[in-house]
């Protein structure tokens, strides 16, 4: 299976409490084989959606890539420090997008980003 499933959660004292457990064991349920387990701070709860609702999706309809692929390799030529998902990083993807050809909508308003 070709799917993408992001968990949520938040750590304290080194123990991860995971908030859509529910959904977790869903979509691991459809799952089988080997799988890869990425952890990185979460950004605002604004960014974040549009960062996959429409940059990355965007880009995985123009490219008809997997969303996780996008999101990966976004992050590796964007963020090469590995930094949480900043506005700054959507930026540079939106503008190099724009120079390359492709539109990207923008936020509904600056502070939805």
């Amino acid at each position: 299976m070709d799917a993408l499933f992001i968990a949520h959660g938040k750590v304290k004292d080194g123990k991860l409490t995971i908030t859509n457990k529910t959904q977790m064991q869903e979509a691991l349920g459809e799952m089988d084989g080997r799988v890869d387990i990425v952890f990185y701070k979460a950004g605002s709860y604004r960014l974040q959606r549009y960062w996959f609702g429409v940059v990355v999706k965007t880009l995985m309809e123009k490219f008809q890539l997997r969303k996780w692929e996008v999101h990966r390799d976004l992050l590796r030529r964007f963020n090469p420090d590995d930094k949480p998902l900043n506005s700054e990083i959507i930026e540079s993807v939106c503008q190099a997008s724009a120079e390359d050809g492709i539109y990207i909508p923008e936020a509904k308003g600056k502070d939805n980003r």
